[in-house]
């Protein structure tokens, strides 16, 4: 059938290395900022952290200028990164006997200091940020902090601080699920991902503000009805590619992606359908109107 992801519901990763995208820029702009653009350059700040004074001692006719006024002819500013390092804090538990009855006392640690050592939430929560947020591996967050600081986290650690992580984000999660089970429109798509070096898929739910995510050795319906899934309870309109799996779900209003319709569109014109061409100029018509999707298509004749 000559299928790639151009001409069906099958997924980028699925083209090789010779892929491309699915919209091809053309135009005159060059590369980089263009004209009139607003940059961010890096200023001075009013309360520098160090100041260092380069002075002159001796003027170039031999005398001596130690005693002559002095004023601040030029500045410069290096931003650069301290020297890293842990911080250790020292909690230390006192105890003392009662004079009138005898009672010994002692001091209460903070509920979050549980052990003789431990990590504290700065390492937890940039442990999380590497792992989940830049997809870190656990060898390379090792190799990091060794490299830093000098110290070894372990692998137990880290899955402990995920774990932990995880635990803390329920009530956060469940609000995701319950704003998206309420929107009016939601976006769900499924992409492959590795878990341990075996094949699994990534289902996501979103819409403008929430994004919901789930891992699931399958792709289609056994997936979409996993406890984990929002789709047999979501009462909105989903968009989605056209993959048949979503389709059987009753109880939402369906809707194609205009990019998977593109595909489904030109797998049709390869097979000599000349309707289809005509369709597809008027959906990248009303594409290029509408600001590249990011506005309301006008004048659509």
């Amino acid at each position: 059938m000559n299928q790639n992801s151009k001409n069906s519901h099958q997924p980028p990763s699925s083209d090789g290395p010779k892929k491309r995208p699915a919209f091809s820029k053309k135009g005159s702009k060059k590369r980089g900022g263009q004209k009139g653009h607003r940059g961010k350059t890096l200023e001075m700040v009013m309360h520098p952290h160090h100041t260092i004074i380069h002075q002159v001692e001796r003027c170039s006719c031999g005398q001596n200028l130690s005693r002559a006024p002095k004023y601040v002819s030029q500045r410069r500013q290096v931003f650069d990164l301290p020297v890293p390092c842990l911080e250790v804090t020292e909690h230390q538990q006192y105890s003392c006997i009662c004079p009138r009855c005898h009672k010994i006392n002692v001091g209460v640690f903070p509920s979050q200091v549980v052990a003789p050592t431990q990590y504290g939430s700065g390492v937890r929560t940039l442990v999380v940020l590497l792992q989940t947020g830049l997809n870190v591996s656990y060898r390379k967050v090792r190799q990091f902090f060794t490299d830093l600081f000098d110290y070894q986290l372990n692998e137990a650690t880290q899955i402990n601080t995920q774990d932990k992580c995880y635990e803390l984000l329920q009530s956060s999660e469940e609000v995701i699920q319950s704003s998206l089970l309420n929107s009016p429109v939601n976006h769900f798509v499924e992409t492959g991902i590795r878990v341990a070096g075996n094949n699994h898929w990534l289902h996501n739910c979103s819409n403008d503000k929430f994004t919901y995510q789930f891992v699931h050795r399958r792709r289609g319906q056994v997936a979409l009805d996993d406890p984990a899934s929002l789709i047999p309870h979501y009462g909105g309109w989903a968009v989605h590619d056209c993959w048949s799996s979503y389709f059987k779900y009753k109880g939402c209003q369906h809707a194609i992606c205009a990019a998977h319709l593109l595909r489904e569109l030109q797998a049709l014109i390869e097979q000599d359908r000349s309707w289809a061409k005509r369709m597809q100029e008027l959906l990248m018509y009303a594409y290029e109107q509408s600001d590249k999707g990011r506005g309301v298509a006008q004048n659509l004749q």
